[in-house]
């Protein structure tokens, strides 16, 4: 028994399900379309589906899509003349003709009248004549022979609609849409005039005729059921309305913004069954097609349509406000006879009717209150702790005449920007933050006039005491006593190390002028000066002249060298050079030396000490390669390891060990200064940078095992 009625309730559910989302086709560019952005949809004589996208008119023919572009991105709609010729419009008062192949622009004079409006809508009226409204500025143009001529409008319509002589309608912004908060509905033998429920600002505006005679107009989320003697329902929406249409079934559409469609599927606008469509998708155009499909056209995402089915009738939430399920004889409509003139005037407003017309505004009460979902005594003011901010208001309005057919809107000083308009008595309000508010509310009766005064509450929300003036006043207090004693410390830290990087400083300019020293040790200094003199005496005048002038320009490095802290590698290999190059002649070019600079290294850019490496490449002249029968060789090279530059000099001279045992023989102590003090300038280096910088000394033998040279690796933290 549990099963079967398992199964039944699955069943009921999945009715409803498909009842509520019906199979919708989606068409977009991936089938041929111009644009997922759909601006109107139209029907032609021979039952084609024509849409508007972004720069393209598109039709479809039950296959695919065949595209027309056009140098034109801000298309909006189409309409249809007496021939079932196609035309095109855009926002800016373009208009152009569709000749079947291509789309052309004609030439009128509407182009500058309607590109700083905004065009509504473009309606055909007869041969060569048809209509265009604007959503600003007022603009209700009768183009005929593609000559506008302006008409005026009621001085104090918000919003209009005018009925054209072949039984179409145009509509569009008034002359005063933020002055007025009246709808002129201009028929052929008389004027109406219907009160919205608030002031325009100029935005898109609809009106549909339905089967019935009756007529619906909407702008913004506001929608009025009306015929030329009353008002018959005026609904709000959640989101603001974009298309009205009603189907061969009598089935009423409407496209919303951000909010799908909306259906009623039993013709009226009463009735309690609503159907939901398409989730959030912008609608723009909603049509028929000859075989009873329905097409909506949206932004973003192209094309829906609707195969023709049987229509589903259930029970629903009512999604908007229904202000009325019993229509009665209540005037809320005031017209101008067909003898009359338009003019401010002249302009006579008279009823149609003799019955009641409910002038009389509703008064509104606030009759509850909960706070964190508990009843609480109606007051005026309150003063909430921060942890009871969930508010739950209940209001009610009277209306004498019609005490059924209430509309409320209502806003929260503090937190509403805009009113709220709705159908709803109540209101909610969670997790209200410190502050101080104001909750109004008013009413308004079918006939459109509002409460003379709004119901208002007070709520005042005070903070936490983590968020009161003494709390922070407090931590203030501790945060700058905190603060000041980080910042003595802080400060006098910061006093100790500048006192140790002096000591350090110290130290590194001493250790600098012995480096300096060093380089220009006498030994280097006299056998230098001996080479020039050796060149002199024997009358080699251009090998001693360029020889000087080595040795003058490498003097030159080494005392601007010693100026700065850190050099480029690209001057310190062009020292190094210099020095090897004068080494080179002294030993007769018995030394061959080599200079290798890996691409990592950007070597204007990329900076070392001065004077590092020359002391290592001195040495393994002296004790590597001048004792070596023959002569030697020495490669320097230079690559990055990380933040490192690894400088690399080798040699093949006769080894450590040998060079020890030939001093020894020869009684030569000699010990190497620059080494040392290279060193010394090391240690002080990582000591000041807090680095590793070291340098590695290996002895190179060959495949025997004999000594074959001396390998030093020294690394050096790049400065840049």
């Amino acid at each position: 028994m549990k099963v079967r009625i398992l199964i039944t309730l699955t069943s009921i559910i999945s009715c409803i399900s498909y009842a509520q989302q019906p199979l919708f086709e989606q068409l977009t560019i991936e089938n041929g379309l111009g644009s997922n952005n759909v601006y109107d949809i139209d029907i032609t004589l021979d039952g084609e589906v024509w849409l508007t996208t972004d720069n393209h008119l598109c039709a479809f023919r039950g296959l695919g899509f065949s595209t027309y572009e056009v140098n034109d991105s801000s298309l909006t709609g189409l309409f249809l003349d007496a021939k079932g010729m196609i035309w095109v419009y855009s926002s800016n008062g373009n208009i152009y003709d569709f000749d079947g192949i291509r789309l052309k622009k004609v030439a009128t004079e509407t182009t500058d009248i309607l590109q700083s409006s905004l065009t509504n809508q473009i309606v055909f009226e007869s041969k060569n004549t048809f209509w265009a409204s604007t959503i600003i500025n007022g603009n209700l143009l009768k183009i005929e022979d593609l000559k506008p001529t302006q008409i005026k409008l009621p001085a104090e319509s918000g919003y209009f609609v005018k009925e054209l002589k072949n039984g179409n309608y145009i509509t569009g912004t008034g002359i005063n849409p933020q002055g007025s908060n009246q709808l002129h509905v201009l028929f052929q033998d008389e004027t109406v005039q219907i009160p919205l429920t608030q002031k325009g600002v100029g935005t898109k505006s609809s009106f549909l005729v339905l089967n019935d005679g009756t007529f619906l107009f909407s702008k913004d989320f506001e929608l009025i059921h009306f015929d030329r003697n009353h008002v018959l329902n005026r609904v709000f929406v959640e989101k603001n309305i974009t298309s009205l249409f009603q189907d061969s079934k009598g089935q009423i559409w409407i496209g919303l913004y951000n909010g799908g469609v909306i259906c009623y599927p039993d013709e009226t606008i009463s009735s309690k069954n609503v159907i939901t469509y398409l989730g959030a998708n912008s609608i723009t155009s909603i049509i028929e097609d000859y075989s009873n499909n329905i097409w909506v056209g949206t932004l973003n995402n192209g094309v829906f349509y609707l195969p023709e089915q049987q229509i589903v009738r259930y029970s629903a939430p009512q999604l908007f406000s229904d202000t009325s399920s019993k229509i009665e004889q209540t005037l809320g409509i005031k017209t101008l006879g067909s003898s009359d003139t338009a003019s401010v005037s002249d302009l006579r407003i008279i009823s149609t009717r003799s019955s009641i017309y409910d002038s009389i505004p509703p008064t509104i009460y606030i009759n509850n209150l909960r706070i964190m979902n508990r009843d609480t005594v109606i007051q005026t003011d309150y003063i909430l702790p921060y942890n009871l901010n969930f508010l739950n208001i209940n209001y009610i309005g009277f209306s004498y005449k019609n005490p059924e057919n209430i509309q409320y809107k209502y806003r929260m000083i503090g937190i509403d920007k805009n009113w709220t308009y709705t159908n709803n008595n109540s209101a909610q309000y969670t997790t209200l933050p410190p502050g101080e508010y104001e909750f109004l509310v008013s009413s308004m009766n079918k006939n459109g006039i509002w409460s003379e005064s709004d119901a208002q509450m007070k709520f005042k929300i005070t903070p936490p005491y983590w968020k009161t003036w003494w709390f922070i006043f407090t931590m203030l207090a501790a945060v700058t006593v905190l603060s000041g004693t980080i910042l003595f410390l802080w400060i006098r830290n910061i006093k100790e190390k500048e006192r140790a990087k002096s000591e350090i400083d110290k130290k590194i300019a001493a250790a600098e002028l012995q480096a300096l020293r060093a380089q220009m040790n006498p030994h280097f200094m006299f056998n230098t000066m001996s080479s020039i003199q050796h060149y002199i005496t024997t009358n080699e005048t251009e090998s001693a002249l360029r020889y000087l002038s080595k040795f003058s320009k490498l003097m030159r490095r080494i005392l601007d060298n010693s100026k700065t802290a850190t050099i480029t590698v690209k001057n310190e290999v062009q020292t190094l050079d210099l020095y090897l190059s004068l080494e080179s002649l002294r030993f007769k070019n018995k030394l061959k030396y080599f200079i290798d600079i890996d691409k990592s290294i950007d070597q204007n850019y990329d900076e070392i000490p001065a004077m590092l490496v020359q002391p290592y490449v001195e040495n393994a002249i002296i004790h590597g390669i001048n004792h070596k029968e023959g002569g030697g060789t020495i490669n320097v090279s230079l690559t990055r390891e990380n933040e490192f530059i690894k400088c690399i000099i080798s040699d093949n001279g006769v080894g450590r060990k040998r060079s020890a045992e030939i001093n020894k023989s020869k009684n030569k102590k000699h010990k190497s200064a620059g080494i040392s003090i290279t060193r010394e300038r090391l240690n002080i280096l990582n000591e000041a940078q807090e680095n590793e910088a070291n340098v590695v000394i290996k002895d190179l033998v060959d495949e025997r095992g004999n000594a074959a040279g001396t390998k030093i690796e020294i690394y050096i933290l790049a400065e840049n």
